[in-house]
């Protein structure tokens, strides 16, 4: 009974959309989301609700959520976030609202018919924050700093500037700044404190992201010179604003990272997190410093993340760095590292059905070979190498089962991934290795380790008619005899 009501009570919650005293300074939670509530009164036409959530702190692309709406009825869209953060939304017209973690957005709307009898659409919103950003766009032409209309845009839009060019644009951000901070504190009774000061942070951590931009146009020299933005970089005031953190993010990697471009991939993710660390470090009281590096962490994850090796690489670093982080931020990286590998369809292993990787090789007489030149037959990957000992001692175990099946529709294929090519062609005389033998060079070596998922040799792969897989990291041949017999009488 206790168990009813209680889920009964949370629909009521939910149905209610119960939104959080606006006054109360929100705290940043790691694993939430924000959720907008639609109640839609009528409906005499669909009725298309479009939103996007841009995540700059940290940074990922933008989501997109749509609702399609035929009925009358109440509709959520949720977007998972830490802190408060504008929403783009199209009803009819397109504007900006406030979100909260763990809170509620109501949005009243519909289409009903004009005195016309043509279709209307309408939506009502009971919101502060809401309020305040429409008056703002209204005065200004933008919400945010980070918008196209803003002071400035001109010479964002160039790929180079002049010094000349430099100092009019911040002069004109400069005034932007001012006149964004007149307007908000024309406005400040209305607003709760906490917004107040996010707010104010968005404005002048804007304007000097864009300065920062501004500067590398102008072939500014990061690395031996301090660029003056006339800002506190450990500004607890400024903690829910993400617009901080990036500017932060962004100055730390021009003066420390940018004249270093020869790492690519994942090594290059690896050395901006190591290199900035240790500055946001020496910079940021401990709050700040572990909502940085923490969403720092899940970029690496998310943005430079391709392949099972990047993943591990990224695993081992955090184990071997002391970052202190709490339950709620590793679950927080945990998360976003499931989704990289959801979103980037990251493989740990191979499984039954899917397709084998192909290759290109050449034989002992420099004829080459496709693994598709071989479709209709059933064919077991052998993978070693010329310096790897318990390979050469399997090789016994190769040639029996090469006896064992060579009148059936089995192809052995053993694939040496060095390219010490002479020992290669003295092991295969010297052992009399049976099959076909192809060697790899070039960059082969290392796409067939991460395409077959491997770790150590030997390492087997039985492949089907289709070129598709059978078992990867399958039995050696000693072990496996029986069950390739029993496949292909079963053809």
């Amino acid at each position: 009974m206790k168990k009813i009501l209680f889920y009964v009570l949370l629909l009521v919650m939910i149905l209610s959309g119960c939104s959080k005293n606006k006054s109360k300074t929100p705290e940043i939670i790691y694993n939430d989301s924000a959720f907008i509530k639609i109640i839609v009164k009528e409906v005499s036409d669909t009725l298309e609700i479009q939103t996007n959530f841009c995540s700059i702190f940290p940074f990922r692309s933008c989501y997109y959520k749509t609702k399609v709406i035929t009925e009358p009825g109440v509709y959520f869209i949720s977007y998972k976030m830490t802190k408060p953060e504008l929403v783009h939304f199209k009803i009819d017209k397109k504007f900006d609202a406030l979100l909260q973690p763990a809170d509620t957005f109501v949005i009243e709307t519909g289409i009903r018919k004009d005195d016309s009898g043509q279709p209307k659409t309408f939506f009502m919103i009971n919101d502060i924050f809401y309020d305040y950003y429409q008056t703002k766009f209204n005065q200004f032409g933008y919400y945010t700093f980070t918008d196209e209309n803003i002071p400035a845009s001109d010479y964002l839009m160039k790929s180079e500037i002049t010094r000349q060019e430099y100092d009019k644009a911040a002069s004109l951000l400069d005034k932007g700044v001012a006149d964004n901070i007149e307007f908000l504190d024309e406005n400040k009774t209305k607003l709760p404190d906490w917004f107040y000061g996010l707010e104010k942070s968005n404005i002048i951590y804007s304007a000097a992201y864009m300065k920062i931009m501004l500067a590398y146009r102008m072939n500014f020299d990061f690395h031996n010179i301090k660029l003056d933005l006339n800002i506190k970089f450990d500004n607890p005031e400024a903690r829910l604003s993400s617009i901080y953190y990036y500017t932060i993010s962004q100055y730390l990697f021009y003066h420390y990272c940018m004249t270093d471009s020869r790492q690519e991939g994942i090594n290059r993710g690896i050395y901006l997190l190591t290199k900035t660390e240790r500055a946001a470090d020496s910079l940021l009281s401990r709050e700040l410093y572990n909502y940085y590096i923490t969403c720092s962490i899940s970029d690496l994850y998310v943005i430079f993340c391709h392949s099972k090796a990047d993943i591990l690489r990224t695993d081992s670093l955090i184990k071997s760095s002391d970052y202190r982080l709490s339950d709620d931020q590793i679950r927080f990286i945990n998360d976003e590292k499931e989704s990289a590998i959801k979103t980037g369809n990251i493989k740990f292993s191979l499984n039954s059905g899917d397709k084998a990787t192909g290759f290109y090789l050449k034989d002992e007489k420099d004829s080459l070979h496709r693994l598709s030149d071989y479709r209709g037959k059933n064919i077991y990957l052998h993978f070693w190498a010329t310096w790897c000992q318990p390979c050469i001692k399997e090789i016994p175990a190769i040639n029996e089962l090469y006896a064992k099946t060579s009148t059936k529709q089995l192809v052995i294929i053993n694939i040496c991934l060095d390219d010490n090519r002479d020992k290669w062609k003295e092991i295969i005389k010297r052992e009399n290795m049976k099959g076909i033998n192809l060697i790899c060079k070039g960059n082969w070596e290392k796409s067939l380790k991460e395409k077959y998922f491997i770790e150590e040799l030997p390492h087997y792969t039985l492949v089907d008619t289709a070129g598709l897989i059978i078992k990867n990291n399958t039995d050696r041949p000693g072990n496996v005899i029986t069950e390739i017999s029993q496949l292909l009488d079963n053809k």
